[in-house]
């Protein structure tokens, strides 16, 4: 574990501070679910986390909690980094200005935005989304990114995680946002030891 989330923990540090306009004061990640794989991971995997996790902004995945049900986030792995200040969890929505982060975590339905303040706003998402070239074989038409449009309008910018295969679209054009689906952290799925 510790050999890989240590790699995993480098390069997001890396990217962090390559992104950030003063290096005293990095950008927060944005952590789209499933910060492990599983709700209550090992002891050690979670004290290394919380020694070493960096600055995030995040909602749980469905790996995150117990029986996947947010109301036992309490009980996981997860809360407890939120408790104990290693995660800021977007419950509705996370205001760092200019920058507006609009939770969806797992289970939760996507709403699209109306009415917002001036800001950026960004849909963080933990739902399967897919297109053409980054799915699994027969995945449902209904986590196809098309499903998605409608409830995706009025964010500049919506970020999922579920599936492990990366992509970026931004051919809708306004009021739809660019579409951001992470992928898994360190290479490969299953580069890793679970």
């Amino acid at each position: 574990w510790y050999g890989c989330m240590e790699r995993q923990l480098r390069q997001l540090r890396e990217i962090q501070m390559n992104h950030s306009t003063n290096p005293y004061l990095p950008v927060p990640l944005l952590v789209a679910g499933d910060v492990f794989d599983k709700w209550n991971p090992p002891v050690e995997l979670v004290t290394f986390a919380l020694k070493n996790l960096p600055d995030c902004i995040a909602v749980p995945g469905q790996h995150d909690l117990p029986h996947h049900a947010l109301a036992d986030m309490h009980r996981s792995a997860y809360g407890l980094l939120v408790q104990a200040g290693r995660i800021r969890h977007v419950e509705e929505s996370h205001s760092q200005y200019p920058l507006m982060i609009h939770g969806f975590p797992w289970g939760e339905e996507v709403t699209p935005l109306n009415d917002a303040p001036p800001a950026v706003h960004v849909a963080l998402i933990h739902a399967y989304v897919w297109k053409p070239g980054a799915s699994y074989p027969d995945a449902p038409e209904g986590s196809h990114l098309k499903a998605f449009k409608a409830r995706l309008k009025g964010y500049d910018f919506a970020i999922f995680g579920d599936n492990h295969k990366p992509f970026v679209y931004s051919k809708w054009g306004f009021p739809y946002p660019t579409v951001v689906n992470c992928g898994g952290v360190g290479g490969q799925p299953g580069s890793c030891p679970q």
